[in-house]
């Protein structure tokens, strides 16, 4: 609902969220432009039994040269030691870039020079009493870059909390610069599953285990940039620049899944990348905030 004032000679029009519809705008007050932009109200919640998201196939998304992934999770118990793989964001396997979590470790794997290369992070990193374990919320960003050499998987933005390690995985191809990825025929980009695995969803084993704002650009995102984007744990607004986050400009997709009805998902990018929520695949009100 807008609300429109007048305000030492200023017209101010303010949008904000109504009963868990996020709806932007800004608000022009005696000159300055301020960005009203609501968190997420709903994220997506999967069984681990058969759903999944699936975003299509568009070139705007399959992305050969520099990219961005990012997408928020959270298990309820990420220290249980788990030997199969639960797909998390993928365009692949086959041949393309996807990501799982297997054996308390986020993995992440690229197609490049007719070879799949990997980073993941350490094991003990997910234990309670680590650094992700116990007295987190369950919420944590994870980020993967690939520049055209360098491949890096980062968490929660690559802010290290205090333990001495480094968040910031990294590998390089050794091709040198510029190598592309290469993607398999009939990939396509989904959360949970793959255009070839139908049986390593995420959330296998029980518990709750959901994912929330689901974004790609088509630029390397450096450290600065992602640690702006988590923003000690709340998510920004991905279309408009901010602080040391200036790659607005860049975001080819970004899923917030605030619908919390239906199947279809909007892309809040300016491209038209509808998401569909396949075998059930619900809404839940737990988010990152």
């Amino acid at each position: 609902m807008g609300t429109t004032s007048k305000i030492t000679g200023t017209l101010a029009t303010a949008i904000s969220k109504v009963s868990g519809t996020v709806i932007s705008g800004l608000a022009n007050i005696m000159g300055q432009t301020i960005s009203l932009f609501s968190n997420s109200a709903y994220s997506l919640s999967f069984d681990g039994t058969n759903d999944y998201v699936t975003m299509g196939d568009d070139s705007s998304i399959k992305i050969t040269g520099p990219v961005t992934y990012n997408i928020w999770m959270y298990r309820d118990d990420w220290s249980t030691f788990n030997s199969n793989a639960q797909l998390i964001m993928t365009f692949g396997p086959g041949k393309g870039i996807y990501t799982r979590w297997k054996s308390r470790r986020i993995q992440a794997f690229i197609y490049v020079n007719s070879a799949w290369h990997s980073v993941q992070s350490l094991t003990n990193k997910f234990r309670a009493g680590h650094e992700y374990g116990a007295g987190n919320d369950g919420w944590h960003m994870m980020s993967i870059v690939w520049d055209g050499e360098f491949f890096k998987l980062y968490i929660n933005g690559g802010v290290d909390t205090g333990t001495g390690d480094n968040d910031v995985i990294s590998v390089d191809i050794g091709a040198g610069a510029g190598q592309t990825i290469e993607y398999g025929t009939g990939t396509e980009m989904m959360l949970s599953k793959s255009s070839n695995a139908d049986t390593s969803y995420w959330n296998q084993g029980g518990g709750v285990a959901l994912l929330d704002e689901a974004s790609v650009w088509n630029a390397a995102l450096d450290e600065s940039n992602l640690t702006a984007i988590y923003n000690s744990g709340v998510p920004i607004n991905l279309g408009s620049d901010s602080g040391n986050y200036n790659k607005s400009g860049n975001l080819q997709a970004w899923w917030r899944f605030e619908e919390n009805t239906g199947t279809s998902i909007a892309d809040s990018s300016t491209n038209s990348n509808t998401a569909t929520l396949v075998n059930g695949t619900a809404f839940s009100s737990t988010v990152p905030d």
